[in-house]
């Protein structure tokens, strides 16, 4: 609430660990990610991961206490503000979403993910009124979530935002949200918000915001990707067969371009992708039902392309940069490239390239 990527490279076959017995039984092999198929292996340590059902681990269940269908309540009245908030589990639990609703019928979006590799919750937030921030944390206690970052431009200054949810009852949940304009040494309170949970809520009816990114040209550089299409390994002999289906469409007066795909084995991945106003730059977050989670950042290029990129921390400790590239070839064909670099950006080297093929 506020007020306000079954076939990997074969290039990258040789990475995956070789265990050599000292008797006749053959060592179990290792069980290949669905998530190869479409993420490069180096960048998520797909090579030989079993991924079965990672998000059953404990801390995926720390933001369990926001779920429901919830009505908004101001904390110091107890007045009923009238807004509604439907929070639900998404990817087998590998992500929470967020669907929040005046009593006017503005709207606003959230992803939220817990990352292994860092050990943080994320949340990406976009809304009807031009609005994309990004925040991140942890759980200091259970029940309660505190996230920080998210800053946003008012009269006032650049203001960095927290936000606390706090575990009231079985049926309340606190939300406070707070902002700073002097760097987080201060903190003013910006909204302070009680949610009730009840069986079923009714949003009210969508308007559109006059405030919105419809009528804006940056919001529309991502729309040759609307559509549904069919995801191919690209090789010298050109695209194979169909690895996963992908769909992407908008939401939010056109501030949220969404993707949801859908691969082998039952694998599934979600995109949230908006533009941020405050450094004017297209962010994008994807999660996936292996518990992967990576935030790219970036925007379109002379030739058309959109290229994000953004840094993935490894099992113990180190981290590799990443680069996307989307390059339109024709109204019904994209290239999507994957890039990653060990030296911080200094050299990139290819790593997974993938044809969408509109459906």
């Amino acid at each position: 609430m506020r007020h306000r990527p079954h076939t990997a490279p074969a290039l990258w076959a040789a990475l995956a660990v070789t265990v050599v017995a000292c008797t006749d039984v053959p060592a179990p092999q290792p069980v290949e990610s669905p998530a190869a198929s479409v993420l490069p292996r180096r960048a998520f340590d797909l090579a030989g991961a079993d991924q079965a059902r990672p998000c059953r681990a404990a801390p995926y269940r720390l933001f369990d206490f926001w779920l429901g269908n919830l009505m908004v309540v101001d904390a110091a009245t107890g007045a009923d503000l009238g807004h509604t908030n439907v929070v639900t589990r998404d990817l087998g639990g590998c992500a929470i979403q967020e669907h929040w609703t005046t009593a006017e019928g503005f709207r606003g979006r959230s992803l939220n993910a817990y990352d292994a590799a860092d050990g943080r919750w994320h949340q990406h937030w976009v809304d009807d009124g031009f609005n994309d921030f990004t925040l991140e944390g942890d759980s200091p206690a259970p029940g309660t979530m505190v996230l920080t970052g998210g800053e946003m431009r008012t009269p006032a200054g650049v203001v960095t935002q927290r936000v606390t949810w706090t575990r009231m009852s079985s049926q309340r949940t606190r939300q406070l949200g707070e902002g700073s304009v002097d760097g987080g040494t201060t903190w003013t309170t910006q909204f302070d918000v009680l949610y009730d949970r009840r069986p079923q809520v009714t949003p009210a009816p969508a308007v559109e915001n006059p405030f919105g990114c419809a009528n804006f040209p940056r919001p529309h550089q991502f729309d040759f990707l609307l559509g549904t299409w069919e995801v191919r390994l690209t090789s010298a002999a050109g695209a194979g067969e169909p690895l996963a289906v992908t769909s992407v469409t908008t939401d939010l007066t056109h501030c949220l371009l969404e993707e949801q795909l859908t691969g082998a084995g039952g694998y599934e991945g979600r995109s949230f992708a908006a533009v941020n106003r405050l450094p004017l730059r297209w962010e994008r977050t994807y999660v996936d039902n292996e518990g992967h989670r990576v935030f790219l950042a970036g925007g379109r290029q002379p030739d058309g392309s959109m290229v994000l990129a953004g840094t993935k921390r490894l099992p113990g400790g180190a981290t590799v940069d990443l680069r996307v590239t989307w390059q339109p070839v024709t109204p019904d064909e994209v290239l999507q490239r994957w890039e990653i670099s060990m030296d911080g950006g200094g050299t990139w080297a290819p790593e997974l390239e993938l044809t969408m093929r509109r459906r």
